[in-house]
């Protein structure tokens, strides 16, 4: 039997760009628009996103000050992902009733050019109770330490 986490990893690097995305059969439906959410993320889908959040929709940061509502989430992080080639890969996901937890790879040329390793990311998807994404939560995880002092070394240089 295919694990489900392999099962999501396929489908976030195979999703036609141009067609719609599938999800796993038998996914809560905070789960499907979830992986969705991720998936059109993944392939800078804005159009196909915007209608997926809530208007009090937020993107934090645990470790920073800095958030972002709907607006700059559509028309600055999304193309800014795009630029930096910039994807999630999902390593594991679990859910609690309204929120699904990614453990996700940040891949990026940015990162790549500077030679930094992949860090690894809790991506927190909340949704409200009418089933939108009312929050992107972007958290820490082990050996955050390690990736925030390559980076500034390899900015300084």
């Amino acid at each position: 039997m295919v694990n489900n986490k392999y099962l999501i990893l396929g489908i976030l690097m195979i999703a036609p760009c141009g067609g719609t995305i599938s999800t796993v059969h038998g996914q809560k439906p905070s789960s499907k628009t979830a992986t969705r959410f991720l998936a059109y993320l993944n392939h800078y889908r804005s159009q196909q996103l915007a209608p997926m959040l809530a208007d009090n929709f937020r993107l934090r940061r645990t470790y920073s000050n800095l958030s972002q509502d709907k607006a700059a989430f559509l028309d600055k992080y999304v193309p800014q992902s795009r630029a930096y080639n910039g994807k999630f890969v999902v390593l594991d996901r679990q859910e609690h009733a309204d929120t699904t937890v990614f453990f996700v790879e940040d891949h990026s040329d940015y990162l790549k050019r500077l030679d930094i390793d992949n860090p690894k990311w809790y991506l927190k998807v909340i949704l409200n109770a009418e089933g939108l994404v009312e929050s992107m939560i972007i958290d820490t995880a082990a050996g955050y330490s390690q990736y925030q002092q390559a980076l500034r070394e390899k900015s300084e240089q």
